[in-house]
């Protein structure tokens, strides 16, 4: 990773504040732990990898800043909060044989196909009206991005191991891409719940 931040800051396509900040010096190991759910039966855990002492992680927190400033668009399915789930609520008129659904994910992080969120992160970047002022090119946003979420290493029970897939919980750049992700899951939905009846609403969360 150093090496590729040192050859962006020769090249002159990121300055001396951002290739030190994002420069990895004393870093170590991310480390697993267990965040238990106490709102389920037998408390499960929730995995967690802290990656605020790792090496990549000032540059997972620089990557979700660059694609978060180029979101243009809210998710039409998006809502805030519970009292703006009220307010839409009382727009729409809701027959007595309407049934309303609840869809979750289970263990969303860790099924997020990485490749395929890196691709809609870029997409984002740079397929959309506002392309991004930096110099950084696609290719090399996509190396960056790599570096941030691809094999992740960390330590739990004095043993290293490596995620080969997934976004981890605790990386700084996993929400959004997660966010992405059920995103475009969710537009397949809605396509195809048009295609089946028009009595079938877009889902919301």
């Amino acid at each position: 990773m150093n090496k590729i931040l040192r050859e962006l800051h020769n090249n002159q396509i990121i300055d001396k504040s951002v290739f030190w900040h994002l420069h990895s010096t004393s870093s170590s190991l991310s480390v697993l732990y267990g965040q238990p759910k106490v709102h389920k039966t037998g408390y499960p855990l929730r995995p967690i990898i802290s990656t605020i002492v790792s090496y990549n992680y000032s540059l997972s927190k620089y990557l979700a800043k660059l694609i978060s400033n180029h979101r243009t668009e809210t998710p039409p399915s998006y809502i805030k909060g519970s009292f703006e789930l009220v307010k839409k609520q009382k727009t729409i008129t809701i027959k007595t044989t309407t049934i309303m659904v609840s869809f979750d994910v289970e263990s969303l992080y860790t099924n997020v196909p990485v490749k395929e969120a890196i691709e809609l992160a870029l997409d984002i970047i740079y397929k959309r009206p506002n392309k991004p002022d930096k110099l950084l090119t696609r290719k090399q946003t996509q190396q960056l991005l790599h570096h941030a979420v691809c094999d992740v290493s960390f330590r739990f029970m004095d043993k290293t191991y490596i995620q080969k897939d997934g976004v981890a919980m605790g990386n700084a750049i996993a929400p959004i891409l997660a966010d992405l992700f059920m995103i475009k899951m969710e537009e397949k939905l809605n396509r195809f719940t048009k295609k089946q009846t028009k009595n079938m609403a877009p889902i919301c969360r």
